[in-house]
């Protein structure tokens, strides 16, 4: 109950999940993944031998890509919802409209990943008048 909030803590700010192109991304994937194998080890108590998936499936816990999935999809969720007088929101909104190929921040690729499009405030303005 505490070892995978701590260490998911700010990962949808860092950590893209299924994307071949990052490969630093996928290090600290795999790295925290072993982390969280060692742990449901401890707490089930089964043999090093045992697959991860049964071990995840008796812990009732998501394997640590999905894992990854969930909480950035999440945390992408939260930030599209904003409200139009929240600071970020218009950063958000051209992040998710724009895909950018270099100069890019996590912000795009994540938007991009889970084809997030945004309407902007100039649409919403004119579906409002009709």
């Amino acid at each position: 109950m505490v070892a995978i909030p701590r260490m998911m803590y700010v990962t949808d700010r860092f950590l893209m999940p299924g994307l071949g192109t990052s490969k630093g991304t996928k290090g600290f994937i795999s790295k925290l993944a072993k982390i969280q194998r060692q742990a449901m080890l401890h707490i089930t108590g089964v043999l090093r031998s045992t697959p991860m998936d049964v071990i995840d499936t008796c812990a009732d816990v998501l394997p640590f890509h999905m894992l990854v999935e969930k909480l950035t999809h999440r945390a992408m969720t939260r930030m599209v919802t904003l409200p139009w007088s929240h600071p970020l929101e218009k950063h958000v909104t051209q992040a998710a409209n724009r895909y950018v190929k270099s100069h890019w921040v996590l912000l795009h690729e994540v938007m991009h990943t889970f084809k997030i499009h945004l309407p902007t405030s100039s649409q919403l303005s004119h579906v409002h008048e009709d």
